[in-house]
Order: structure tokens, then sequence, then C-alpha cells
């Protein structure tokens, strides 16, 4: 099923992608972000501690095109429970 989001120009996905990473970190996971090349970002995420559903996530996300980029996460234990793998493809569509 296709979902579309709308985004301003004024969001920021590097700081939009730290502030997700401070609250896992409060909540008791262990965050690793790394940088492939000049299109590719992997992140992996573990949660054991209190408050938040245990298990593993690992997630890639891929530039595309200049415009457009996608990302394919994979859950397991807990955080399975809803969704095991998903893939997100985003496109600009246009100015605001």
């Amino acid at each position: 099923e296709a979902f579309t989001a709308r985004l301003s120009a004024s969001d920021d996905p590097e700081a939009q992608a730290a502030e997700q990473i401070a609250l896992m970190r409060r909540m008791g996971c262990t965050v690793n972000r790394s940088r492939e090349g000049a299109a590719e970002w992997r992140m992996a995420v573990t949660c054991e501690g209190a408050g938040m559903p245990k298990g593993k996530s690992s997630s890639v996300q891929t530039v595309t095109s200049p415009d457009a980029y996608e990302v394919r996460v994979t859950n397991e234990g807990e955080l399975a429970a809803m969704i095991v793998r998903e893939r997100l493809v985003a496109k600009r569509v246009g100015d605001c």
C-alpha cells in the first residue's frame, strides 16, 4: 500500500535523524549509524532496556537521484511485531 508524506522545504533530514537517535538512546537502545560512500547510510538499533520493545532493527538509506531516495528496514524480535520488512521510496515532487 502506498503512503504519501508531505514535507516542507525547511525539513532537515540530518537534524531529524539526530533527534530520533537521541530519543532511542534515552530509551536504552544502542544505535550505530554510518555512511557508506556518497549515497548510502546504514543504521543498526538494538533495544533491550525497559520501556522499549526488545529486538533489533537495521536500515539502509540510499540516495537514488538528486531528488529521491529509498530506505529498506528489517526488524527482529518484538520490534517486528507489526512490520518485519519495510521499503520506503521517496521522491521530491515540487516546491512548497
